[in-house]
């Protein structure tokens, strides 16, 4: 299978994963429930990559440094957003935004998936 076709699909488990996060209660399932995140995380990213070295349209050195300064960024900016969307509206608030936007890449993804293919013409 190639990873556009199981990314939609890691993407909606791992909105799962984080809505379970945000309303769970006890320490124990707390744990159990971002290890699972992490490594769906993980999967995510390899999906992603992936995904994104597939369809890219420029040279591989372009699309994969592109990627990472974007992915790298990311993990830049979201522990400081998080611990201050945590600190301004709750602690799981951090979490139903993360869920937010992992339903938005679904969403994208299952659309794109919709569309039609361009046909080559000869």
């Amino acid at each position: 299978m190639e990873p556009k076709q199981i990314l939609p699909y890691s993407l909606l488990l791992f909105a799962v994963l984080l809505l379970l996060l945000a309303v769970a209660e006890q320490t124990w399932f707390m744990i159990v429930l971002i290890i699972l995140s992490g490594l769906v995380s993980g999967l995510n990213n390899a999906l992603f990559t992936g995904y994104v070295m597939e369809t890219s349209p420029y040279e591989r050195g372009v699309t994969s440094g592109m990627y990472n300064f974007v992915r790298w960024m990311g993990a830049a900016i979201a522990p400081v957003l998080s611990g201050v969307i945590g600190h301004a509206v709750s602690a799981k608030a951090p979490f139903m935004i993360a869920m937010a936007l992992s339903l938005v890449a679904f969403l994208f993804l299952a659309w794109r998936k919709r569309e039609p293919s361009a046909t080559k013409t000869v």
